[in-house]
């Protein structure tokens, strides 16, 4: 994938093997979560870990996720209620954008 393209995902994997729907009520009458996840990586190819994941939603009412940290596979599982086009900030810069839930990957 090149920068800031994404796919649609039916299932992702938590912790590399563990699969589950991406999005899932919160609570039984309470609002859905959607996933997605950020794959990022430095331009030489290693992946970074530890590193501040954000998504901007770009719409009219906006607003920006919890941060989500990426894991020694230098992936990051972003957890928000909305849906639609999202900036992808990492280390707070700007990176890339898609449509969510999904997935993307990105370079810095």
């Amino acid at each position: 994938m090149s920068r800031g393209e994404a796919r649609s995902v039916n299932a992702v994997d938590v912790e590399h093997g563990a699969e589950f729907a991406p999005r899932k009520p919160i609570s039984d009458e309470g609002p859905f979560v959607n996933y997605s996840r950020i794959h990022v990586s430095y331009r030489d190819g290693s992946k970074p870990s530890g590193v501040k994941v954000v998504l901007g939603f770009t719409s009219l009412l906006g607003g920006m996720t919890k941060a989500a940290y990426t894991d020694k596979y230098g992936d990051a599982l972003v957890e928000h209620a909305s849906t639609g086009h999202v900036d992808v900030y990492v280390s707070g810069k700007k990176v890339g954008s898609f449509h969510a839930p999904g997935e993307t990957a990105v370079f810095i």
